[in-house]
């Protein structure tokens, strides 16, 4: 059975699809003479050419590639449609062929495009941090958090009642009314589709809302199905202003008009405190406590306000038709309120960053809820209780003893919730949960005692919702991950960890983003760091699943930035920490092994490469070239880089040729370090990709007068081996600046390399450049012709069914004969793309395995398999048995409950492949959320877990 193809998107070709005049031909010398290649095209088009060896259908050379016409790169002849080509009869890596010459045939293919062949990554339930949780009055939830690192990758999304997905709110969708999305910042095109417009290139914040700043939080609660977001920053024009924004269930955004915003009066923002927002039941208003201004900073100690609107202690009443804020009640006076200090951490709990410094995330009161017999519950963590008010009196009239309440809730029984929250020491601390059957009885008649030990060393994303719309409350519970808690009466059950629900089957974590690859052309296999330090390998592509890389001492290697030599090793910039060596490992097999040089008896090729601020950000790129030159982009001063040159031929590291200094140190912020991947062509010439353009460069309409591709699209820089340099407007000895937009440079806004793209050259010398800013991706070829243009913004939602390739921010790229795979960063997810020709004298010579041949040489032992995860509307889960035998498959829900069998049956050997279209036995569509898939054969038992998203 084929594989599914949701897609397919042709590039732009410039001519009529082309047919052969003269079919290729290949002729043998006479003598010892150059081989000869010969053939003509119809019509004008991009054409690729290469030495088969049919005797294994292996490439043997890539002879040339590129658009004819009358810039044809060389070997290529321009204004022509017929070529004759020479071929020195080697392959390569330069080496003689052998054999008999009727073994080989010459391929030639025209006419490139490409399909979406898979989609991989970006789980639904993966945060690595959570900002907060909004409860919809259709029960539903929204979950606010960040699915990246660093701050980028912001996201809001919906969950119904259960916690199953349901769709993605932001990033915000393709295709939909551009008046509903508008108010995010969108570049728009002439032919009606959209990108976004960026807030800032140093997280790439998709937004020029605050929505999408690491300081905004969201409300728990919602207010005509539209989530609520809020940012304690000020803003300009309004500095001494709360904004908060409306997000709607159709991804609109009201900001202006419409716009909600707290005055401060004085006109000072309160910088401390959790800012803990309740629902009022007087229909227009709402309440905040939690916030209050802190002053005189000694020695990492606050003194609290003691005059002024924004004090400690108080609850505060908000109109939010005016935005006008108002004191409602004064729970603790200022005298009765410890300052920053031992006493304070004592009684209000501290923040603890590991170093000795404070942060002002705990306040002397959080969170409050009303009863319905007009009763306000206070959060006094001075007081260590929950204390009960009269509304009307402001009287206290009782209290529940609690230490370090944190948030609490009242059902429609008026049974009591209670959050208690202690930091203990950097990411520990202690969380309990108890209910009471009200707010009169101090004990508690179910609890969940210390059960979150690693939590987040700060207050701000803590949240709590309670769901009552099923048949027994659910508490949403937001921490470092996101928890479900049903009420169960006399205890509490968790029943759904999100967590839980995103940990890779191998590794026991789920891949963050795909930063920085490469591929192995001869299997396919894709390397890949996370961001961070993580390193990861893709080998089978019917699963897509990640695996943590380790060295045959069984090690998981760290490792910042990959690339693989044409002669088929592994090079990385090796370490956990911001500097380390470039070695060399040989692949094939479990494990990754120590490749030492002939000539030093070590894989070390250079001691000490130097980074900046975190690992996979200062590094800017690794190559290798034919003749065994290694070169890396590291950091020779602050924000200051240079592109060495390697030599691995002899015995000691050497700098082969002068460094490449490239823009930074006395060139000022702007523009300092801004260059990202470095490549070898088949010549030995190194390009380098810098924020510089080419005065042929033309913005793309929709992008004409966009502050951030103004600031952030650079391009691709070709320098010959004997060097030259990038400066912060052109380069010096460069032999081509590449017009396609090259994005995006994060450092720009500030002094800050978190984000560097890379670009790739195939083993034609065929540039693929990504444009994070525009959603695509270009083919050009080694003259600057643009072959291809593909991708087209769309979100994670987006799985590339009309006709499109959904991208939202191609960061880096990897490029093989026959796929090019792109890392997707604010989708978090790698496309796979299948490269098609529309003219090929030899099909299907030198392509991969298809997925069913690829299994069957497999190790001969049960397996199970499926794709796409998560699916929408058909599952393929791929059985392999070493011999025949009884198998049964079925489908379960999270909850245990059978849902479907699938097969009971007896199979045959080898691979057999079923699907599943998410309906239970009686033929009726099942609800979205996870399921495991469960195969018993040869007396065992596999499970896996799949996620079924509508």
């Amino acid at each position: 059975m084929k594989p599914i193809i949701y897609c397919l998107f042709s590039a732009a070709i410039l001519f009529a699809t082309p047919s052969f005049v003269r079919p290729p031909t290949l002729t043998p010398p006479s003598g010892s003479g150059s081989w000869t290649v010969d053939f003509e095209l119809s019509e004008g088009a991009d054409v690729e050419v290469a030495i088969l060896n049919m005797t294994d259908s292996s490439i043997v050379r890539r002879l040339a590639a590129g658009l004819l016409g009358s810039n044809a790169p060389a070997p290529l002849a321009s204004n022509t449609l017929r070529q004759t080509l020479s071929w020195d009869g080697t392959d390569d890596l330069g080496k003689p062929v052998t054999g008999d010459n009727s073994q080989y045939k010459v391929r030639v293919r025209a006419g490139l495009s490409f399909a979406l062949d898979k989609l991989v990554g970006n789980n639904p339930y993966y945060f690595s941090s959570v900002n907060g949780a909004a409860l919809s009055d259709d029960g539903s939830v929204y979950v606010y958090g960040i699915y990246g690192s660093y701050g980028v990758s912001m996201t809001i999304r919906k969950y119904d009642a259960e916690g199953n997905y349901v769709k993605t709110v932001f990033p915000y969708p393709a295709g939909v009314d551009t008046g509903n999305v508008r108010g995010w910042g969108l570049c728009m095109r002439n032919d009606g589709t959209y990108a976004p417009s960026y807030s800032t290139l140093n997280a790439l914040l998709m937004s020029g809302s605050m929505v999408s700043g690491r300081a905004t939080k969201i409300m728990p609660f919602t207010q005509d199905n539209k989530a609520i977001c809020y940012s304690i920053v000020s803003h300009w024009p309004n500095p001494n202003k709360m904004e908060m924004v409306r997000i709607g269930e159709n991804s609109s955004i009201e900001r202006n008009g419409g716009q909600l915003v707290l005055i401060n009066t004085p006109a000072t923002l309160p910088n401390g405190g959790p800012m803990l927002f309740t629902k009022s039941k007087e229909q227009g208003y709402i309440y905040l406590t939690g916030a209050y201004y802190a002053k005189d900073l000694t020695n990492y100690n606050y003194t609290l306000a003691d005059t002024g609107f924004w004090q400690d202690g108080r609850i505060y009443k908000i109109n939010l038709a005016t935005g006008i804020a108002e004191v409602w009640m004064t729970v603790l006076p200022h005298d009765s309120i410890p300052d920053f200090g031992t006493s304070r951490y004592q009684w209000v709990g501290p923040f603890y960053n590991g170093n000795g410094t404070t942060k002002l995330d705990f306040a002397a009161i959080h969170g409050i809820a009303f009863d319905d017999s007009g009763h306000v519950l206070v959060c006094d963590r001075v007081n260590k209780r929950v204390s009960v008010y009269d509304t009307a009196t402001k009287a206290l009239v009782g209290s529940i003893p609690s230490t370090y309440p944190h948030q609490v809730l009242v059902n429609k029984s008026g049974e009591v919730y209670v959050l208690s929250r202690q930091v203990t020491g950097y990411n520990t601390g202690l969380v309990s949960l108890n209910k009471y059957s009200s707010w009169h009885n101090t004990t508690p008649v179910a609890s969940m005692v210390n059960f979150i030990p690693t939590i987040t060393h700060y207050s701000t994303a803590v949240r709590m919702v309670l769901s009552e719309g099923g048949s027994k409350p659910v508490i949403w519970l937001t921490e470092k991950t996101v928890w479900a808690i049903r009420d169960d009466g006399t205890n509490f059950t968790v029943i759904k960890k999100f967590e839980d629900l995103c940990k890779d089957e191998v590794s026991g974590k789920a891949p963050r983003l795909f930063e920085r690859m490469t591929v192995n052309p001869k299997t396919e296999e894709l390397f890949f760091t996370d961001a961070w330090s993580g390193f990861y390998k893709i080998g089978n592509w019917f699963t897509g699943a990640a695996v943590k890389c380790s060295t045959s001492a069984k090690k998981n290697l760290d490792a910042a930035e990959p690339a693989i030599s044409p002669d088929g090793y592994l090079y990385v910039r090796e370490g956990n920490s911001f500097s380390g060596p470039v070695t060399r490992y040989a692949m094939g097999g479990q494990y990754l092994t120590p490749a030492p040089f002939a000539t030093r008896g070590t894989n070390i090729v250079d001691s000490n490469a130097y980074g900046r601020y975190g690992i996979a950000w200062g590094d800017k790129g690794l190559a290798v070239s034919r003749a065994g030159k290694v070169a890396i982009i590291d950091m020779r001063g602050f924000a200051e880089y240079q592109c060495k040159l390697l030599d691995t031929t002899g015995p000691t590291q050497v700098n082969q040729y002068p460094i490449y200094p490239l823009a930074g140190g006395s060139a000022g912020l702007q523009g300092a370090g801004n260059c990202g991947g470095v490549k070898f062509d088949r010549a030995g010439n190194i390009y380098v990709g810098a924020l510089i353009r080419s005065s042929e460069h033309v913005i793309p309409a929709g992008f004409v007068g966009d502050y951030r591709y103004s600031r952030g699209v650079g391009a691709v820089v070709k320098f010959p081996p004997t060097g030259g340099s990038v400066g912060t407007a052109a380069a010096t000895g460069a032999l081509k600046v590449y017009s396609q937009g090259f994005s995006a440079f994060s450092g720009t806004d500030a002094n800050c390399q978190c984000r560097t793209p890379r670009f790739d050259l195939d083993m034609y010398d065929r540039l693929f450049i990504p444009n994070a800013l525009t959603s695509e991706v270009t083919v050009a070829d080694n003259n600057g012709n643009t072959i291809a243009t593909l991708g087209r913004y769309g979100n994670v939602d987006d799985a590339g069914r009309d006709g499109k390739i959904p991208l939202a921010t191609p960061l880096t790229v990897a490029v093989s004969d026959n796929f090019l795979y792109v890392g997707d960063i604010n989708n978090a997810r790698l496309a796979r793309i299948k490269m098609n020709y529309a003219l090929d004298n030899v099909p299907g010579i030198g392509s991969t395995l298809s997925e069913k041949e690829a299994l069957r040489n497999k190790p001969a032992v049960v397996a199970m398999s499926h794709s796409p995860n998560p699916f929408n509307p058909m599952s393929k889960i791929s059985v392999a048995l070493p011999k025949a035998g009884h198998v049964e498959l079925a489908v379960y829900d999270a909850s245990g409950r059978h849902i479907k069998t699938i097969v009971n049956n007896t199979l045959s050997s080898g691979v057999n492949i079923f699907t599943w279209d998410a309906t239970n036995s009686k033929g009726q569509k099942t609800a979205a959320g996870v399921y495991t898939y469960r195969l018993t054969a040869e007396g065992k038992s596999l499970y896996k877990r799949v996620i079924y998203v509508r």
